[in-house]
């Protein structure tokens, strides 16, 4: 019936024991095998990165990373060459990258012959997409420029100015005086292209003569009697300058003050060189005419330099005003006093102060600002803190733990008590 016991797997009559499906008996559900992603119960097939059920029995094996990161992708590790012309032709030198992080102006192939020209095309010169052409001489953008007048090339044929061509450069026509080429005009004697010779003719009418005419109207070939100016100017002329360089003068205009012609008014000068002098211009502070005497910075006049007054370090002349042991201008003029920047401490520019207590203290001292007043304030005192935070002792008037009767601080004394 319905309810009657039955054998298990394992043939316990009642047993609990089931068959899972891999075939195993036991009564531990919790072990019951699975199906792998194949649909094989217990088998060892699963889900790799790439979403695909491999291993097991699938005959399949995972999918990898490629060198870019890719589960399962084509991106590979290989040699690419910069492409900077964009023609899909790479050159340089090969530099190894992952394909799936090379740029888009590197290629793998190293196939381009010029990377700076799209269409690889160039001229007979090598410039890209040039029109540089060989020319009949066979010269690279030659323009045929290497023939001669007759055409051929690397000829000796040259076309003179009468448009002669031939090799033999002394049949070669010339201009004559006026530019023609294969002109007839000639130059006369005096240089003159078809003159006649009046342009260069002396006084006597000689072509390039020797012949001149003086200021008073002589033509001959003798220099040696040719009229002079006088100093009026006038040719021929009887007119002198005087001693000071004036035409008909009177050697007025140079003479000096003394009168003498171009004199140098030394005949009426004082000791000090002035013409009819008093000698004061020249004279020292103490009125001696060229002396040595001297007045100095602080007005006293005489030939000693020796005691002449100095500026002080405040730049006053015969100041009073000194340097300091803190190299500082003080005393003088400077309304400073002597060691003024330093500290109580002799430190210049130190920050030490005298505190309440009268001690030097701060910057270099060591010394603490004030650590030498008690608690009541008084400097040098013994007062101190007891254990019931009480400034006591010193001149306090107060017992140390005065406030502690024996039950702690502030609180009543101990009571005697007995049993009852």
């Amino acid at each position: 019936t319905s309810n009657d016991c039955a054998q298990d797997c394992l043939g316990i009559w009642g047993g609990s024991s089931n068959l899972d499906n891999c075939n195993i008996c036991d009564s531990d559900a919790t072990n019951d095998c699975t199906q792998d992603c194949s649909g094989e119960w217990g088998g060892s097939a699963y889900v790799d990165n790439c979403s695909v059920c491999v291993g097991g029995t699938t005959g399949l094996e995972a999918c990898e990373q490629d060198c870019a990161g890719v589960w399962g992708g084509d991106a590979v590790i290989t040699d690419f060459y910069f492409d900077l012309d964009g023609d899909g032709l790479g050159a340089g030198i090969a530099i190894n990258l992952c394909s799936g992080y090379a740029p888009s102006i590197m290629v793998t192939n190293n196939d381009d012959y010029d990377d700076n020209c799209f269409s690889n095309v160039h001229d007979c010169s090598g410039t890209c997409d040039g029109d540089a052409v060989i020319d009949e001489c066979d010269v690279c953008d030659g323009g045929n420029a290497d023939q001669d007048c007759n055409g051929i090339c690397f000829g000796y044929d040259v076309l003179d100015n009468c448009d002669v061509c031939d090799s033999n450069p002394n049949n070669d026509c010339v201009q004559d005086c006026t530019g023609a080429w294969g002109g007839s005009a000639s130059v006369d004697e005096c240089g003159i292209c078809e003159g006649d010779n009046s342009s260069c003719a002396d006084c006597a009418d000689v072509p390039n003569g020797p012949n001149t005419e003086d200021n008073c109207s002589v033509c001959d070939a003798d220099d040696s009697n040719d009229c002079t100016q006088d100093c009026a100017g006038e040719w021929g002329g009887a007119s002198v300058n005087d001693e000071c360089g004036i035409c008909d003068g009177d050697n007025g205009s140079c003479s000096d003050e003394c009168g003498v012609p171009n004199g140098d008014n030394s005949s009426c000068s004082d000791e000090c060189g002035v013409p009819n002098g008093d000698n004061t211009t020249c004279a020292d502070c103490a009125g001696v005419p060229n002396g040595d005497n001297l007045e100095d910075n602080c007005g006293n006049c005489d030939a000693d330099s020796s005691n002449d007054c100095i500026q002080d370090c405040a730049y006053v002349w015969g100041g009073t005003a000194v340097i300091d042991d803190c190299e500082n201008c003080v005393d003088g003029t400077t309304g400073l006093d002597f060691n003024y920047s330093q500290d109580c401490e002799g430190v210049c520019g130190g920050t030490a102060i005298v505190d309440e207590c009268n001690v030097c203290s701060g910057g270099s001292t060591g010394h603490t600002y004030n650590t030498d007043i008690d608690c009541s304030g008084e400097c040098f005192g013994t007062a101190d803190i007891d254990s019931c935070g009480a400034c006591t002792g010193g001149t306090t008037g107060l017992d140390p733990l005065a406030d502690d009767l024996g039950c702690g601080c502030f609180t009543a004394a101990p009571e005697n008590y007995w049993p009852d």
